[in-house]
């Protein structure tokens, strides 16, 4: 698989960073000036996991459940808050990827880490992490944490025609419209997992995937 060891590469060596992020980003300046700002954050972590099922390269994406909370409903890849046990921020993606979706692979490969990303509504710093299993994932999912799990084609976020504007609602009850968003298997995907989102669309087209 050379795009496999491609990918790799560009992950480690060319990361577009906030380049990535300025054309999807709503309404906000770039996360590192917010960041600049901010007097107290959180680190989190999200899993972008990679794996072939009936000879397609596939993720997941997990749809968050209605509650009080900034969050609300939105998509997401699997991911949380580090916690005093994780060894560090590549063992805190894959314990909430267990926990929210079901699966653990002792011989992942970690191909590399995005740019991270900050979340001023909740104070949540984001770091992103790729990963590659050969096994088929079988899903399972927490529902306290996740309403639905979305597998979805990796060619559907190259598909120029999925980057689209749309109207949200955020957790907070707040109308956005003209929000910069993917449109992943019938649902839209914006906010900071659609940064993270782009930002790995431009590794792949950079590793001609």
């Amino acid at each position: 698989m050379d795009w496999l060891y491609r990918l790799e590469q560009v992950l480690q060596t060319d990361l577009p960073g906030e380049v990535a992020h300025k054309d999807m980003i709503p309404y906000r300046p770039l996360t590192s000036q917010m960041l600049a700002d901010a007097t107290t954050y959180r680190d989190s972590s999200v899993a972008i996991l990679l794996y072939v099922e009936e000879q397609c390269l596939k993720s997941v994406l997990i749809e968050r459940p209605s509650y009080d909370g900034a969050h609300s409903g939105q998509m997401a890849f699997p991911g949380g808050k580090v916690d005093v046990t994780d060894e560090n921020l590549v063992a805190t993606a894959l314990r909430e990827m267990h926990e929210e979706i079901g699966f653990y692979d002792s011989d992942i490969r970690l191909l590399g880490q995005l740019t991270k990303v900050f979340i001023p509504v909740s104070n949540f710093l984001v770091y992103p992490h790729v990963f590659f299993t050969t096994k088929t994932p079988v899903f399972k999912a927490d529902h306290r944490e996740v309403k639905e799990i979305v597998p979805f084609r990796i060619d559907d976020i190259l598909d120029q025609q999925r980057l689209i504007r749309t109207t949200v609602e955020t957790g907070t009850g707040m109308r956005m419209k003209n929000v910069p968003a993917f449109e992943i298997e019938k649902k839209n995907v914006w906010g900071a997992t659609c940064l993270i989102m782009n930002e790995f669309r431009i590794c792949l087209e950079k590793s001609n995937f």
